[in-house]
């Protein structure tokens, strides 16, 4: 299933109170929805979802940014994963851990920028060179 597309939404940066040495972030991920779209040059079936990646910083601010992720796959396949997103709620243990693995790689790149821009602390935790 070849990855078509990545887009890029909402980005909502904010920071509303100044850094503690204790502060925790809190990352968290949401598939919002999965829906059957055509794709303009072809007319074939493609699969859209729509997440959240979020990073919660406590009172000291946010950082939210949604998008959507466009898959190709054939018409049978897609119905069969919309048909059980409308059941469950779940996706397919191999597909969800490419979507999550594509946001994550993507979002993970854009928050490093947009939290030294804000002076807010990395999610993640960065190399550091030490003396010999």
């Amino acid at each position: 299933m070849p990855i078509l597309g990545f887009n890029l939404n909402k980005l909502l940066v904010e920071k509303n109170n100044p850094v503690r040495k204790d502060l925790k972030v809190n990352q968290n991920i949401t598939i919002n929805s999965l829906t059957k779209t055509k794709s303009e040059l072809t007319s074939s079936d493609l699969l859209n979802i729509s997440f959240e990646f979020n990073l919660d910083y406590q009172e000291v601010g946010q950082l939210i940014l949604g998008g959507e992720i466009i898959f190709s796959e054939e018409a049978k396949r897609i119905n069969e994963i919309l048909d059980e997103w409308k059941k469950n709620h779940r996706i397919q243990k191999e597909l969800n851990q490419l979507i999550l693995n594509t946001i994550l790689l993507r979002c993970t790149i854009k928050a490093l920028n947009l939290q030294q821009e804000l002076n807010l602390p990395h999610h993640i935790q960065l190399p550091k060179l030490k003396p010999a």
